[in-house]
Formats: structure tokens, sequence, C-alpha cells
């Protein structure tokens, strides 16, 4: 799997990833992000509130040992310039222009910027700010 970014990550840097969940999303997906993510120092996980009891997310949180935080799609609209790839269609359903990309932004605090752009993997949606 290939991540859309241009950027070297230090392994040792803090980064702060973003997810997006739909109802389609299985295991053998979160098992894919998590080997896709395993190479980075995650600091914190991060995605739309509602989403804290989904068990795909708790498998992560356990799996990585990392906090989860979550943002109202008010909150995570206000990153929309920010972001790479903004959706209208995840407006209509979310409220906001994205949630992988602006939970991953929003999770690494004022001056944090996106290391790799929203990357598919099977009904997830991941992001990495730092």
């Amino acid at each position: 799997m290939k991540a859309k970014t241009d950027m070297v990550i230090s392994s040792s840097m803090p980064v702060f990833v973003g997810i997006g969940i739909s109802s389609s999303a299985t295991t053998g997906d979160m098992e894919k992000a998590l080997e896709f993510l395993e190479k980075w120092n995650i600091a914190v996980f991060s995605t739309l509130e509602g989403k804290e009891s989904n068990s795909l997310i708790l498998l992560a949180l356990q799996r990585l040992a990392v906090p989860l935080v979550t943002f109202s799609s008010e909150e995570l609209e206000t990153m929309t310039c920010f972001l790479k790839n903004p959706s209208d269609i995840v407006f209509q359903h979310k409220g906001c222009h994205g949630v992988a990309e602006a939970a991953a932004l929003a999770a690494s605090g004022k001056g944090g910027i996106l290391l790799v752009e929203k990357t598919k993997i099977g009904g997830l949606t991941i992001a990495v700010a730092g």
C-alpha cells in the first residue's frame, strides 16, 4: 500500500492518526491499517465523535496502547482549509468536509501539518499529521 506523501517521516517523531470508518469496514481492514501504521510513533488516534465504542477503534487502541481523541463535526469543519482532499459527499453525510485528515490535523494541534494524505484501506480512511 502506498501512502500519499512526499515527506520523509522519522520513526521516532510522534504522529497523530485520523481515521474515518464506514459501516463496511472490517477487522481485516483494521489489521491492514495497523500494519501500515506500525512504523510510526503514534501519539494519538482521532476520529469523529460518536465512534468511541466502535469495535474497530477499540481494537486499534488496545493494539497500539494510545489514547483516542474525538472531535465534533463542527470542530473538524474548521480544518477544511488545510485538507488535501475535502469531500462534499462527506460533508453531506457527516457535516464536515473530511474526517481522517481533519481529525489528524486537529489532534496534532496548532502548527500541525499533514504528513500522509487520506489513504483508503477497505472501509477505513486514515491520515497522519505531525
